[in-house]
């Protein structure tokens, strides 16, 4: 069970592009909206500020210039803090504010307007920045939705009632698991850690039970397949798979920088989550097969 485990994650390796591709197809969708609706808002801030102002010398490669420059200097050695940063708008306002006053002698006189202007414009491109992050957080659900057709179909194909057995099954006993564990630590708190460990094994039970369910019923016998050797088996593999994910994930961030360790991880997570939670039903498919293989073999 454990070999072929591993093995799953790393044939399923053949769909690392597919979550990286969804994932960029949204993030290009979005850029598409937000750069020509960034382009209008600033476009409208200049004329706003020229109308003012009666400047007529400011014009958007000059402000655009000085805007860059502003984001260019936060500390992009954290990625997260910059992009919240962008993505406030008050900076937004202060910033543009900021770099009509350093372009245009005598501003200050009309602050007021400036920043009514630089608000108007800030909401905006928050308005197109949450666009890029809806479409971004759409290619990532597509990807992962497709990712796990191909994952499943490539070890644990299944039809769509049986997706629906496995969709009950899963709600009503991992539910069931859930409660007896927080029961058990509510009743004593040191139990905890042995509410976690047979927790573990519970759900290592419950991952092989549904997978008797969708594939071994009237082909394997119940305690065959639902047995604590089983059990500790598929959460052995799980770990390990686990282990190999996050080994992969470390060599990533250190060999391909931050930007591009993000979107390898996004994908390797994706296939070692799905093949974890496919293990337990390609093994118990797998049994189900040799069984009636072997029966057959016996009639011929």
């Amino acid at each position: 069970m454990v070999l072929s485990g591993i093995k799953n994650f790393f044939i399923n390796l053949k769909h690392f592009f597919t979550p990286i591709g969804a994932l960029a197809l949204g993030v290009v969708i979005g850029l598409g909206m937000l750069v020509p609706g960034v382009f209008a808002a600033v476009s409208g801030f200049i004329e706003s500020v020229k109308e003012v102002t009666g400047n007529v010398t400011l014009d958007f490669e000059s402000l655009a210039d000085s805007l860059l420059a502003a984001i260019g200097g936060l500390d992009w050695n954290d990625p997260s803090a910059a992009i919240d940063t962008i993505t406030n708008s008050d900076w937004l306002q202060k910033t543009l504010s900021d770099c009509v006053h350093a372009l245009i002698p005598g501003a200050d006189a009309y602050a007021a307007q400036i920043t009514e202007a630089a608000a108007s414009a800030a909401a905006q491109i928050i308005v197109w920045l949450l666009m890029l992050a809806l479409w971004t957080a759409i290619g990532l659900a597509a990807g992962f939705m497709l990712t796990r057709f191909l994952v499943r179909r490539t070890i644990a194909r299944r039809s769509w009632w049986k997706n629906l057995i496995s969709g009950i099954v899963d709600l009503v006993l991992i539910s069931a698991i859930t409660a007896f564990i927080l029961w058990i630590q509510g009743l004593w708190a040191p139990g905890a850690a042995i509410a976690g460990v047979f927790g573990a094994i519970l759900y290592g039970a419950e991952a092989m039970f549904k997978g008797y369910i969708i594939f071994g019923r009237k082909k394997l016998k119940f305690k065959d397949v639902v047995n604590a050797k089983n059990a500790g088996l598929i959460l052995l593999t799980d770990l390990i798979v686990l282990l190999i994910v996050f080994a992969f994930i470390i060599a990533a961030y250190v060999l391909a920088g931050t930007i591009a360790g993000t979107f390898i991880t996004i994908s390797l997570a994706e296939i070692g989550t799905l093949v974890i939670a496919c293990n337990a039903e390609a093994y118990v498919k797998t049994m189900a097969e040799k069984a009636e293989e072997n029966l057959q073999a016996a009639q011929a």
